[in-house]
């Protein structure tokens, strides 16, 4: 699970983001992850067990729940994870532009730019890591 809340922060770090397009905006709740391709196997991983609520005191030990709210040009993004009633909770705030399919997203100078697709309430958002070549394909809800 260690590995798991890793690779959930980690992923939703580097698509946090520089604008904005109309369509984007709103509350985004993560339902998955996958990490594929990897240049080690061992760090590819999926999961759906995400909650699509804040975790707290009294959530499901391991519950883990990333949101993302895009307004015009910021993105802040909310994650939360839960394990034997104690609950950490961390929010970072980027910047974001669009161009297209593509998303550029932003966090002091630090620019990672992926692919989203958005199908009625759902947003799918696909990134190559370049490191290690690792793709990361998260897929939220709009709230």
């Amino acid at each position: 699970m260690k590995n798991l809340l890793l690779f959930a922060l980690l992923g939703a770090l580097l698509f946090t983001s520089c604008g904005g397009d109309d369509s984007i905006s709103g509350t985004w709740v993560v339902t998955s992850l996958s990490i594929s391709s990897c240049d080690d196997p061992d760090d590819n991983q999926t999961s759906s067990a995400f909650s699509t609520t804040p975790c707290t005191s009294t959530s499901m030990d391991e519950c883990l729940s990333i949101s993302y709210t895009f307004t015009e040009t910021t993105l802040a993004t909310v994650t939360s994870f839960a394990f034997q009633g104690m609950v950490s909770t961390e929010t970072d705030s980027e910047t974001y532009t669009t161009d297209g399919d593509q998303i550029t997203i932003c966090d002091a100078g630090d620019c990672d730019t992926a692919t989203y697709t958005i199908d009625g309430d759902t947003m799918i958002i696909t990134g190559t890591d370049p490191d290690d070549g690792c793709v990361t394909r998260i897929t939220a809800v709009r709230q």
